[in-house]
């Protein structure tokens, strides 16, 4: 299984700039040591968070406070009706967090300085960065 992942841009840079700032970083399972990246989450919905500490939070209209996240397009509890199966669709049923390393994720968005949204291939085996400026992918685990 193949499929894209799209990401809007200025909540992606947001993600970005929020993991270069921060002095501590959250762990993933496998790590021994938090690194410095973004993690890519299927949980409610699939999408990007900071592994920066403290965390990025944002507070709802609501009034719950939570990470700020870039959701997957199409994939999002709180605006897309089929969001479960989109989810599925894209990312299969389990749910993870993979951990994309800080330079990997900063060239991405270099390389895409004129893209408004972001994208990601996923497969079963890997995750890659899509690039449009060199029209390439990158492996990114």
């Amino acid at each position: 299984m193949k499929s894209i992942l799209k990401f809007k841009r200025a909540d992606v840079e947001r993600l970005i700039r929020h993991v270069e700032k921060s002095k501590k970083h959250s762990k993933v399972y496998g790590e021994k040591k938090g690194s410095p990246g973004l993690v890519l989450v299927h949980d409610d919905g699939v999408y990007l968070m900071s592994s920066g500490n403290p965390r990025d939070l944002v507070t709802n209209a609501s009034g719950e406070t939570r990470s700020f996240v870039a959701q997957a397009q199409g994939t999002d509890p709180k605006s897309d009706p089929d969001w479960h199966e989109a989810a599925a669709a894209l990312v299969g049923g389990d749910d993870f967090a993979e951990k994309l390393d800080l330079p990997s994720c900063r060239r991405w968005l270099d390389g895409n300085s004129c893209r408004q949204w972001m994208e990601l291939e996923f497969s079963d085996t890997q995750i890659a960065f899509i690039s449009y400026k060199k029209e390439q992918q990158v492996p990114a685990s």
